[in-house]
């Protein structure tokens, strides 16, 4: 038996977060599966795979073929006829009942879910299981692709837009910029290792910014204060946990209108009860895979 964990073709190093909170779990990673061609994983080799975060650019895929024991939670279906079609047709239902109930990181999942009469409960995102931070939080305000994509945010700061402005001194002059846009083909383990670099940083920050939701969710879990810029594709994907975050919309943050104490912010919200209950679920996940590999095993 094994232990796969999911990989990514995005330019988005929000994906790889994702996989950084599944492989906490996991006893060892023998393998990495790209989330859209995960049907080329067909050999005979009983395989572990946590199937968390966002549903597909190729739903032709789902589900995992047979090799595969999918823990499904945390799961985001697009926003695209097609993959709603396959994630939620008729023809999955013993898939589904085989190993559901499915975990839906946001409600309008679940709801798309139990529509089609799929087993399926409101589980949250698996980043809010990474661990929480308790040392001092002495360093900078990191603003995280905060209007948008790469260094949108940077261009209208340079140029001393309404935003920027509205910003304490003390706080544009200790600001860092980073997104979580790649704009270079990297390896896996590149990715990884600039998704982690991204987390120690978040991690001791005393306020982050951003419209990235595996950024603002993280910040959640590691006790990081951290205010939400409404993505321009809006909150859908975050039905459920609006209530945790601490959101400003995109329009009032380029008019400079941001009610916030830069200097005192809202501290995080308590996560923990969906903490347990993830982390709960991914514990006993692993165990039964190893139990009934275990029992498959010739004396």
């Amino acid at each position: 038996m094994r232990y796969g964990l999911l990989t990514y073709s995005t330019s988005n190093l929000g994906d790889d977060i994702q996989s950084l909170a599944a492989q906490r779990f996991l006893p060892r990673v023998d393998t990495l599966i790209d989330r859209d061609w995960i049907d080329e994983c067909r050999d005979d080799i009983p395989t572990a795979l946590i199937c968390s975060g966002w549903w597909t650019h190729r739903p032709a895929t789902w589900p995992p073929p047979p090799p595969i024991t999918p823990l499904l939670i945390s799961m985001h279906i697009c926003d695209d006829p097609a993959v709603i079609e396959q994630f939620t047709s008729p023809a999955l239902r013993a898939f589904y009942e085989k190993h559901g109930p499915v975990g839906c990181r946001d409600t309008r999942t679940l709801d798309l879910l139990q529509a089609a009469g799929v087993p399926a409960y409101f589980s949250g995102c698996l980043t809010l299981t990474l661990p929480r931070y308790h040392g001092t939080r002495e360093g900078a305000v990191v603003f995280v692709d905060a209007l948008g994509p790469s260094d949108l945010a940077r261009t209208c700061a340079d140029a001393g837009d309404a935003w920027w402005q509205a910003i304490p001194a003390q706080v544009r002059r200790d600001a860092l910029f980073v997104t979580h846009h790649l704009t270079l083909p990297c390896s896996a383990e590149q990715r990884f290792e600039r998704a982690r670099t991204l987390l120690g940083l978040y991690s001791s920050a005393r306020l982050v910014v951003t419209s990235r939701i595996h950024c603002a969710l993280p910040c959640l879990a590691m006790g990081t204060p951290v205010v939400m810029i409404a993505p321009g594709g809006g909150l859908s994907r975050l039905t459920g946990l609006l209530d945790l975050l601490t959101i400003r919309t995109r329009s009032a943050a380029i008019a400079g209108q941001w009610n916030l104490d830069w200097f005192a912010p809202p501290p995080p919200s308590d996560i923990e009860l969906l903490r347990r209950r993830l982390t709960d679920q991914c514990a006993s996940f692993v165990a039964s895979f190893i139990a009934s590999n275990a029992q498959a095993v010739p004396a």
